[in-house]
Order: structure tokens, then sequence, then C-alpha cells
């Protein structure tokens, strides 16, 4: 379990510093810090590394329907069957559950062995820096798998979005802009698919542009990237580190099959995954 902690917060860490662009003397300073926290608190240090540990060894997988009610007009096509899929911290007897991301490898499997959805994708919400066009600043973005748009039923307004082979392991530097940073930064000029652009400092080919008012699962997103992508701007780590949760899913359950059905899915698939993973440290 020790060796699952400090893999966690060195990638935490790790993480952090390429996403702020800093230098490894923070790098260096950030963990004497949490090594130094850690040696005045075990007994907290214990606590946190037994529940992280169970979590990650139990890999099981709850389901969350998003709830359109609380959507003044539903932006997805039958909304009703869209949901959440979440991995579940399996907490001390008594104690309530708790929901985490997915790890990349643990996404693949899932999505190929849960036959109640159309289709399962995966999202995360990130900011970056757009420069080269204007002044330079901070923009919210989303890195999915090209089946994101199509489980939401969005469309371009020019040019393209993502297509299956953009998934990963390809490393596919390619963005979608919203229609509000279309217009906004780029004068909705439709010159601006095959463009390239700079994010984080690496330069990113604009292939399409959102309809109006989509505004991504994370809410006010300017900007979407495949998760291939995320080689290009952090390195392929973080798409190989079966410990590295990090990444949502949202899919489409098929007109037959019920929430309930699905759930009861999900309990076998996390009884699957804790025999592929079972090492909670990520060497599996």
């Amino acid at each position: 379990m020790l060796r699952f902690a400090m893999g966690g917060l060195t990638h935490a860490l790790w993480i952090r510093r390429v996403e702020e662009g800093m230098m490894m003397e923070g790098f260096i300073q950030d963990m004497r810090l949490a090594l130094r926290r850690l040696i005045r608190t075990p007994g907290f240090a214990v606590v946190a590394v037994t529940v992280l540990a169970l979590g990650i060894g139990a890999n099981t997988a709850l389901f969350t329907a998003l709830k359109s009610a609380l959507l003044s007009k539903p932006p997805y096509p039958d909304p009703d069957r869209i949901v959440l899929v979440d991995m579940t911290l399996v907490m001390q007897a008594g104690m309530p559950e708790d929901t985490m991301p997915w790890s990349y490898p643990k996404f693949e499997m899932g999505r190929a062995e849960l036959a109640s959805f159309e289709s399962l994708a995966g999202y995360n919400g990130m900011t970056v820096t757009l420069t080269g066009v204007g002044n330079a600043g901070r923009i919210s973005a989303e890195y999915v798998t090209p089946a994101y748009f199509q489980i939401l039923g969005v469309a371009p307004a020019t040019g393209r979005l993502f297509s299956p082979e953009e998934e990963a392991p390809s490393e596919a530097a390619i963005a979608v802009l919203s229609h509000d940073l279309w217009t906004d930064r780029f004068g909705a000029d439709p010159e601006v698919i095959g463009r390239s652009i700079s994010l984080n400092g690496k330069s990113i080919e604009v292939v399409g542009v959102a309809e109006r008012g989509f505004e991504g699962v994370s809410g006010d997103v300017e900007l979407w990237m495949p998760v291939a992508t995320l080689s290009t701007m952090m390195g392929p780590r973080r798409l190989q580190a079966a410990w590295a949760h990090w990444l949502r899913a949202v899919g489409r359950l098929r007109p037959e099959t019920t929430l309930a059905q699905a759930r009861d899915e999900a309990r076998a698939l996390g009884a699957a995954l804790a025999e592929v993973f079972f090492d909670a440290s990520g060497a599996a």
C-alpha cells in the first residue's frame, strides 16, 4: 500500500507541474513537503492509503442517470438514455460509497465489456493556455474519446469531429473549437479549419467547430481534443498507467436496456476488473 501511495503522490504532483509548466525544482520541493507531512501524520496516511487501496482493488462501477429534469431544455436526443458511468470507492463497512474516475486501461476494458450500451465515451475537463490568437489566455477544454460527440448527438457547424481512427494510442494532435470560441477569438473565420493553434506551447490542428450552444458535459467547454492528444501535450504515461484515474465516462443505453440491468452488468464488470488489475500499485 505504501508503494501505491507514493506512486499516486508522484503521479499527482507530476501532472500538476506539467500542466502549470513549472521547473523540476518545484517538483522536488513538493515531494519533500509531502514526505514531511506523511511523517508528521502517520495515522492519517495509513487511513488514506487503506481507503485508496481498497477502492482500486474493488474496481466496481456505478451508474448515475443524468437528471433531464434539471435541464430546462435537454440539449441531447433521448436524454433519459444518457448515463454517467463512474467507478466506486469501496469503503470500510458502514461508510458511504464514493465515486472516482477511470484509468484509461480500465476504461478500455469496461467499454469492451459493457453490452448494455450502444456506445461509451471517456472525457476529462482541464484548462489549457491558448496563445498566438490575440492575448494569451486560459480556456476550458475537454479530452474526449471519439464516440463522445456521437453519444451526445452533436454535429459540426463546420469542418468535422473526431474519427474512430483518432483513438489512442495514436497521437492525434487535433482540436474542435466551441462555436463561441470560434466566433469570439477567430471571428467565425471558416479558414480556421486546417490551421494550427498553440495550446500549452504545443502545435494543434483545428479540424472542426461544434454546433452552436454545445458546451460539453463538464459545462462551459471551449475546445475539445481526443484523449490521444495527451501523448502530444503531456506524454503517453497518463494513457498507459492503470493507476492513473482521471477519465470520466458517459454512455448511451440501448433502447431495450434498463438502468437496473446496466447496474447489474456493472457489478460483474467490477469483479472482472479486480482480477485483471489486481495490483493496486498499477503494475498490472
